[in-house]
Parts: structure tokens; sequence; C-alpha cells
């Protein structure tokens, strides 16, 4: 909830949230409808902090909610990371990304 009010009131995210936190605040943000910059702040800072370990549940997440700018920079993650992604059985199913789908 600090993560939430610190981004209504600065228009700022603090910089060592957790991947979980991240994706709870990029919830928060859609579900109660704020204001649009504060999306783009949200999306921004998950877009810093794509990683293997998380760029599915950024993907599947921005998919969720239509968001738009952080789908398209995990999609570029995957597409860059893909010899890393492609042999995680959970991201694909015989060679083909599932996560998108």
């Amino acid at each position: 909830m600090k993560a939430v009010l610190s981004l209504i009131y600065s228009g700022e995210v603090q910089a060592n949230l957790s991947d979980a936190h991240l994706l709870e605040l990029l919830d928060t943000v859609y579900e109660f409808q704020l204001d649009d910059d504060l999306l783009r702040v949200c999306q921004a800072m998950c877009m810093e902090k794509i990683t293997v370990a998380n760029v599915k549940n950024l993907l599947l997440t921005a998919k969720l909610h239509d968001a738009s700018f952080l789908f398209d920079a995990c999609f570029k993650y995957v597409c860059e990371s893909f010899a890393q992604l492609g042999s995680d059985p959970e991201f694909t199913v015989e060679g083909r990304c599932t996560a998108l789908e």
C-alpha cells in the first residue's frame, strides 16, 4: 500500500520494489483506474526490471491489463533472450512460445 500511495502522491515508484510488489502495483493501478501518467510510470519501472526470471509474469500481466508499452518491451525481451527462455518448459511447448497464447 505504501508503494501505491507513493505513486499517487509523488508520481514515483520506489526503486527497490520486488517483482511481486511491482506486479501488485500494476494490478492496483488498473484496478482503481488511476491516472494514465501513473500507469506509464508504473509500466516504465516494470520495463526497467525485466529479467529472464520475471518476463513471463510481466508479459502475462501486461496482456491481462492491455498495458501495451510493457507488453511490447516484454515481447522484445523475449525475442532477444529466446535462447535462454526456450529451454523453460513453462514458457514454451515444443519450441513454441506459449506465454503469448
